[in-house]
């Protein structure tokens, strides 16, 4: 299996975890609809991995793969050590980071969503979470009013609203 191949089967995987089966032809470009606020991001993970090469391969691809093995019915060593990888990865990416991105943001949702999976992963949503609203802020409310950083914007707005609860 070549790597486009492959990169698609992965995401095909985490879309079919994420967005209802009446929904899935919306993720595609130029449908005119968008799924639910809550798998929306997950439709930009296919035009991210079609974009460019290196940026999807050293940020993106190991959090997708880290999703992907914790969708995976049996979880275990693997999903964490693709996890560590991942978080090695972004921790990497992020020394260098000087715009936020489409590939950074839904690296960062994607080990997320994992964490939510992996056990003893508070500590890490809640830094993750942390990083990424300061990330929002920091790049102002001009990135996000279309694109792919917009539809990663409103995956997470329902985390931020969430995590706020939790603080009061």
């Amino acid at each position: 299996m070549d790597i486009c191949a492959s990169r698609k089967s992965i995401i095909e995987s985490i879309t079919r975890a994420y967005i209802p089966r009446e929904e899935l032809s919306h993720i595609y470009p130029g449908s005119g609809e968008a799924p639910r606020i809550c798998g929306a991001w997950v439709g930009v993970l296919s035009t991210l991995a079609e974009g460019s090469s290196t940026r999807y391969d050293s940020v993106l691809s190991p959090a997708v793969t880290a999703l992907s093995s914790c969708i995976m019915p049996k979880a275990d060593a693997q999903s964490v050590k693709d996890y560590s990888d991942a978080v090695d990865a972004l921790r990497s990416d992020a020394q260098e980071l000087e715009v936020l991105d489409a590939e950074f943001a839904a690296a960062i949702m994607c080990l997320f969503q994992a964490e939510i999976m992996l056990p003893d992963s508070r500590f890490g949503l809640a830094i993750h979470m942390n990083g990424v609203a300061q990330l929002f802020q920091a790049s102002g409310p001009s990135m996000f009013k279309s694109g792919a950083l917009q539809s990663l914007f409103v995956g997470f707005r329902p985390l931020f609203v969430g995590g706020s609860r939790k603080e009061d």
